[in-house]
């Protein structure tokens, strides 16, 4: 680690961690994050427990973090009345990273990414604000969902580099303890689906209809009729409690019960 990452400041973010780790309120673990970003010289949070959305997240008294983490208020009614986080690049890359990643306003960042005119809007607005970019760490939590939390500069010559190669690890860690408050805060006894047993056969045919595979097609690439595929992929549905072959899929997607779709 160099110099920026000094045994004060990895003793600090390790006290600064326990605590994040040891059930704060949301309130409570909005002021950890500052001060997480105040001792890597990253000092304004953002925060997203599900980038499908565009209900601002808020505290146990519901009060929007955002607020909270010091945004102005005219900027987070515009990003909410615009829907902006549905466009977001940072929101973007979240679904296809897992690891904390790095960005400038300018387009440079760490992963790969093409930013489209739409999503460049989002840039420049945080760039009206000063910021000159940030280390997002997307959270990937049950059932699909998708988070981030993000720490951002308003330091024109900062070397994200260097600050990603030094925290990525206590980084890592805030934004998963930090989501956890919140779904601990929002559902302390979560609903848990029953053990599904589907079998080999109802997975393979499952997964090439999730890749848009007619009955047909799926008997042809399994050699098996196609009505002998259609019932596999109705007793996967009725097994998942799906209505359609459509949400059959979309259930077993989102349990992690066939693979990736995409």
């Amino acid at each position: 680690m160099n110099t920026d990452g000094s045994h004060v400041t990895r003793q600090r973010l390790e006290q600064t961690l326990e605590k994040l780790a040891n059930g704060p309120t949301i309130a409570e673990g909005v002021q950890i994050l500052r001060d997480i970003g105040n001792v890597i010289g990253l000092p304004l949070v953002a925060v997203l427990d599900d980038i499908s959305t565009t209900v601002p997240l808020t505290d146990e008294e519901g009060n929007r973090l955002a607020d909270s983490f010091g945004w102005p208020t005219e900027f987070i009614d515009q990003w909410v009345e615009q829907s902006l986080t549905l466009v977001s690049a940072v929101s973007h890359a979240s679904r296809f990273e897992h690891l904390p990643f790095y960005w400038y306003c300018n387009g440079t960042w760490s992963v790969a990414i093409d930013i489209e005119p739409l999503q460049m809007k989002t840039m420049e607005q945080m760039a009206a604000l000063g910021i000159s970019g940030g280390i997002t760490m997307p959270t990937h939590l049950a059932k699909g969902r998708i988070g981030s939390v993000t720490w951002l500069s308003y330091d024109a010559d900062i070397n994200l580099q260097e600050k990603l190669d030094a925290y990525q690890y206590p980084l890592t860690l805030a934004g998963l303890h930090f989501m956890d408050v919140i779904r601990r805060a929002r559902d302390p006894e979560p609903p848990r689906t029953g053990f599904i047993y589907l079998t080999k056969r109802e997975i393979e045919c499952l997964t090439w209809a999730a890749q848009g595979k007619s009955d047909q097609e799926i008997g042809k690439i399994l050699d098996v009729s196609h009505t002998t595929a259609r019932f596999h992929i109705a007793n996967a549905a009725k097994k998942l409690d799906a209505v359609t072959r459509t949400q059959a899929v979309a259930k077993a997607a989102q349990l992690g019960i066939i693979g990736p779709i995409l």
